[in-house]
């Protein structure tokens, strides 16, 4: 319901007040056309009995107002001359036809409302957010009625876009001139996986039926990602200038594509590394295999079939058939927990399908003993084999002495020093069977070690590079290895990010580039998002073994001790040699002048003294907080992180205060919660 006014129709609000038709009384008329006498009758009337009379209201009885029609119909003329689009819509109430009217109606328009039948009343909301949804940018020729788009991209959105989206409630009547230059993708595709020689490798073949053939996944990732339903199959060669009356096209060829179709079979054949849909063979990695059934294929355009055999491997790879475990090692010196052997026979399984994995056991639980035994084996099934062990500067000393506890016959090397230190022990490499280096040293020596070709490449502790930008990350990942394998008690600590990261130094493609893992996995909407996390987790979930002390309690011993092992460093190194120097020479001086027997006590201070610098140099040095570092310090702090990150209680004993004050110190500035018990208490 409106009111013409001044020659300008306006809409009543929602719910006409009185104080919306106090502004009318110093109006002398209102003049209401013939034409919309239909739409007063039918909604203004009612409204403006319900505030006052309305003088000689049968005046109106002698005009005919039509039903009220509540489907509106619209239809759409298209027009495309010299690459110009022209649009004209109407509306179709029963058996009536009327143009569109514009957003602001006049009286010289009001010839849209009559008909030869009588006076009507239309519903212009809807009539206006029809025509706004389908020509939003373009422009209007307000004396005929048409709305025009010049620009291609207009046009191709607009028959790409527009019309599918309002297909259901306009009625589109489009030239041959313009739709020769669109068709609709019906692509159809031929995925044929076969088993070759190689254990770890499968023969991918793949056939294209229709126009996408010879499309890259890369332009179609982009169409899906900024939700484009088209693409541009060609471009026209420039031609002779077209005459007015030409009615030549300047499009290219456009190709129509049904995203919801389309995105699952891109999303698919990503996983499987197909780089260009296009007909041709290729040999690809077991590891792809890991989500793909002939359930992935159920409703899609594509023909899938797998060999029997690579079926039978894809099950072994997946665990859901077993392979026939070796025994233990006599040479590891050790007795394993029943969990523990399993963990074992699943990395054995790994290193024989040509997989890598995450041992992703709680702390405590013996990865590094796991992980030694995997080294034992692969050093019996190829005795020239090396393996790699990268860990936290902390800890290289802790994997020799685990190492040599664990399998006294492993030729181990130590990676530390001088740069000139270091190189002389590198050029024995081949001479060893374990290499052991930290983060920050193999960054530094990482154009020695990518030159070799290890057996297992371990990274423990691989919160080190779950920053895919940081040079512990893009060092570990120059490495060349036959089996790769991460240790670590959190496998995913603050984003999935992170997980991207792990895998793309266990198997680079497994999980997409990052711009795509990310696309996929975190931008996603929220419910097809939680679909693709549980598909991830499931391509994930056979290269990650981690099990909790809850899972094997009954397994576990009453308690276990484990030892960590550290060499000083630099600083306290040199503290202690100074230190350890002096008191030698003044101890002599006193059992040379006192005798032994009364010295004694000198001696358990000088060694005391030298306990203090092993635990920390500010312990030594009672009025310099900050005095030096301590190796010892930062191991006890990594494995702390590494204890809050599993939820874990823990109790720290020293009988140092001065060492638990500083260690108060560090967890307040971090913001770890803790109780303090001391002496003074």
């Amino acid at each position: 319901p409106g009111i013409i006014a001044v020659g300008v129709y306006s809409r009543f609000l929602e719910r006409v007040k009185r104080k919306h038709l106090r502004g009318l009384t110093g109006l002398e008329d209102m003049i209401i056309p013939e034409p919309l006498f239909g739409t007063f009758v039918e909604n203004a009337l009612p409204e403006l009995l319900n505030f006052g009379s309305v003088e000689g209201q049968g005046i109106l009885e002698r005009f005919v107002t039509l039903p009220y029609v509540d489907n509106v119909e619209a239809w759409c003329d298209i027009n495309y001359l010299n690459g110009e689009l022209e649009a004209a819509v109407g509306f179709q109430y029963g058996d009536i036809e009327v143009p569109g009217a514009p957003s602001q109606l006049t009286v010289d328009h009001l010839e849209a409302f009559v008909s030869d039948e009588g006076v009507m009343a239309r519903d212009l909301v809807e009539e206006q957010a029809i025509i706004n949804d389908l020509f939003q940018g373009f422009g209007y020729d307000v004396e005929q009625g048409i709305y025009s788009a010049k620009t291609d991209k207009r046009i191709v959105e607009f028959m790409t876009e527009v019309v599918p989206r309002n297909q259901h409630r306009v009625q589109f009547h489009c030239p041959e001139n313009l739709l020769e230059q669109f068709s609709y993708d019906e692509s159809t595709f031929e995925l044929n996986l076969r088993d070759t020689a190689n254990v770890d490798m499968y023969e991918l073949e793949l056939k294209v039926h229709g126009q996408l053939n010879g499309v890259t996944l890369d332009l179609l990732w982009e169409c899906i990602s900024a939700k484009k339903a088209y693409i541009e199959l060609e471009r026209k060669k420039p031609g002779k200038k077209r005459g007015a009356g030409g009615d030549s096209s300047r499009l290219q060829k456009i190709l129509v594509l049904d995203l919801d179709v389309l995105a699952p079979v891109v999303q698919i054949l990503d996983e499987l590394g197909v780089k260009k849909l296009d007909d041709h063979s290729e040999l690809r990695p077991l590891w792809n295999l890991a989500n793909i059934t002939p359930a992935t294929f159920e409703g899609l355009p594509i023909k899938f079939s797998m060999t029997k055999r690579l079926v039978e491997i894809q099950q072994q790879m997946l665990g859901e058939k077993p392979l026939k475990a070796s025994a233990v090692p006599k040479a590891i010196q050790a007795t394993l927990r029943s969990y523990q052997r399993d963990g074992v026979h699943w990395l054995e399984r790994l290193r024989k399908m040509h997989l890598s994995g995450i041992l992703a056991d709680d702390m405590g639980l013996g990865k590094t003993l796991q992980a030694i035994t995997a080294i034992t084996q692969l050093k019996k099934e190829n005795k020239s084999s090396v393996s790699l062990v990268v860990c936290p500067t902390s800890l290289t000393y802790n994997w020799k002495e685990e190492l040599h506890k664990f399998n006294g016959n492993l030729k181990v090397l130590l990676v530390d020093g001088t740069p000139a230190q270091r190189k002389k022990l590198l050029s024995t490499i081949g001479q060893h069977d374990v290499v052991v280096t930290s983060y920050s040293l193999l960054q530094k020596d990482i154009d020695i070690y990518k030159n070799h070709a290890f057996g297992y490449a371990i990274l423990d502790e691989a919160q080190h590079i779950k920053n895919r930008g940081t040079r512990n990350a893009r060092s570990v990942k120059q490495i060349q290895a036959a089996h790769r394998l991460i240790l670590t008690g959190t496998p995913i600590e603050n984003s999935m990010e992170e997980l991207w990261s792990l895998f793309d130094y266990l198997m680079p493609g497994l999980l997409s580039s990052f711009d795509r893992f990310v696309e996929k996995y975190l931008r996603n909407p929220s419910l097809e998002n939680g679909k693709n996390l549980e598909a991830l987790r499931h391509k994930v979930a056979p290269f990650i073994l981690r099990r909790m002390k809850a899972d094997v309690l009954d397994d576990l011993p009453p308690i276990s001790e484990i030892v960590y092992h550290c060499h000083l460093s630099d600083a306290q190194e040199e503290l202690y040699r100074s230190y350890a120097s002096s008191a030698r020479e003044e101890l002599s001086r006193l059992v040379k002048k006192e005798g032994f027997d009364k010295v004694q006590i000198h001696v358990l201070a000088t060694l005391t003294r030298l306990k203090q610098i092993c635990c920390h140099p500010a312990i030594f040095a009672k009025d310099d907080a900050d005095k030096g570092d301590s190796a010892k310090y930062e191991m006890l702090m990594e494995l702390l992180q590494g204890l809050i990150e599993g939820k874990h209680k823990t109790v720290i004993f020293s009988q140092y205060t001065r060492m638990l004050q500083i260690l108060r110190r560090d967890l307040e500035q971090q913001g770890i919660r803790f109780s303090y018990l001391d002496g003074s208490s």
